[in-house]
């Protein structure tokens, strides 16, 4: 069987991870390790897809920690210059802890955009702006049904730099691939992708308290910055998200795109398992 990212929905492969368990426990370990040795940590998961990665590297600032984690994903990228997809969107996350600010969480595809916002894009009817998706052909448009199609995801840095996201998902294809003995490149449409993360404890360098001490003046540079005009204020990495998950579980809710319950109400019906409670329109 082969995963066509270009599907809205896709039957699981045998043996092919997804969701939170896998890399949890890894980054726990790291954690773990790392503590009990004042050093770093680091671990691959083979056969396992995470979906998001900011969520694991966060772990390890939770717990006064650098952390890092990656995986790859189903082909979509083509070299720069070339039409045959090599590579997914790779996502990578880093997270380092902070004391009277939020840790700051850097969280991103090594695309300009990701499958998923082009995926929902395409059931709303909505196009995508400039340069966040190619056809197959290899040329930039808005239309999302043209990735669909068979299209590409530009790569970080597209259309000036394109080589600096290509290099970036080709570093996450070889931990999280290459190194853990998962599909790596075009391997992972027929395979399975895989994980890797790693914990740094601060203490091998520095007292922690000294380090999240260091770590408030930084950010305090960032924040006190001067701004432009119209721009009310200066935020770090993950903060505004980190906000939004403060509200979001006072109000104990999680909201779902219409186009994405969709998806779940198909999903649910096929698997023969009741639909979660909607409990706020």
């Amino acid at each position: 069987s082969t995963l066509d990212p270009h599907s809205f929905l896709h039957d699981a492969l045998p043996d092919r991870g997804c969701g939170p368990g896998a890399p949890t426990r890894a980054m726990r370990w790291c954690i773990e390790r790392a503590r009990e040795k004042k050093g770093m940590a680091v671990a691959a998961v083979r056969d396992w897809q995470m979906i998001v990665a900011g969520p694991f590297a966060r772990l390890a600032a939770e717990s006064g920690l650098i952390g890092f984690a990656c995986t790859n994903f189903i082909p979509v990228v083509a070299p720069p210059g070339g039409r045959t997809a090599v590579f997914g969107t790779n996502p990578m996350a880093y997270a380092i802890p902070a004391q009277r600010h939020a840790p700051v969480v850097f969280d991103i595809a090594t695309t300009v955009g990701n499958v998923l916002k082009v995926r929902m894009a395409a059931q709303e009817g909505r196009q995508l702006p400039d340069g966040v998706i190619l056809d197959r052909s290899g040329r930039t448009t808005t239309d999302p049904g043209e990735f669909l199609d068979g299209g590409l995801m530009a790569p970080l840095g597209f259309p000036l730099a394109p080589y600096k996201g290509f290099g970036l998902g080709l570093l996450i294809d070889v931990l999280s691939g290459v190194l853990s003995g998962s599909g790596f490149a075009q391997g992972v449409a027929t395979g399975a992708p895989g994980n890797f993360l790693w914990a740094l404890d601060v203490e091998a360098f520095l007292p922690r308290e000294e380090f999240l001490e260091r770590m408030d003046g930084q950010l305090d540079q960032i924040k006190q910055g001067e701004r432009l005009p119209g721009v009310d204020e200066l935020v770090a990495p993950g903060e505004r998200g980190h906000r939004r998950y403060l509200e979001l579980a006072a109000r104990e809710v999680v909201p779902v795109a219409l186009s994405s319950w969709e998806v779940l109400v198909t999903s649910c019906d096929s698997l023969d398992v009741p639909l979660p409670a909607v409990l706020e329109a």
